[in-house]
């Protein structure tokens, strides 16, 4: 995936309406202890991320269910290389369908601790 950009984050804050500086003051964060955007861009990104890894064949619709569990651990600086990985953990038959868990961790180029770590349920 491409670096992330401060452009990006700058959307992100405009969109959501968290424009905190730590997110959209680049020098102000640098001496700060929060020199990141916030991860809620990160786990946005992960529908792009997996679209990469796995594709579903034969569905009319996908839908984002929700996410079971989501954590921070650690920050996404500005040009941080992000990469995912999925784990398929169960696929449960509905009514209208089936719902798949899928466990999705991302994490940055250059490090080993995830940023963030989702369990995202798709149906």
């Amino acid at each position: 995936m491409a670096p992330v950009t401060q452009a990006q984050i700058d959307g992100f804050a405009g969109a959501t309406g968290d424009e905190q500086w730590i997110h959209v003051d680049q020098a102000k964060a640098a001496n700060g202890p929060w020199h990141h955007h916030r991860g809620c861009l990160t786990m946005s990104l992960v529908s792009l991320m997996t679209s990469e890894i796995y594709s579903v064949e034969g569905a009319r619709m996908r839908i984002n269910y929700g996410l079971d569990k989501v954590r921070f651990p650690a920050p996404t600086p500005v040009g941080s290389r992000l990469q995912a990985s999925a784990e398929l953990l169960e696929v449960v038959a509905a009514s209208a369908g089936s719902r798949a868990v899928v466990r999705v961790t991302v994490s940055r180029e250059g490090t080993d601790k995830p940023s963030p770590d989702a369990r995202l349920e798709k149906r």
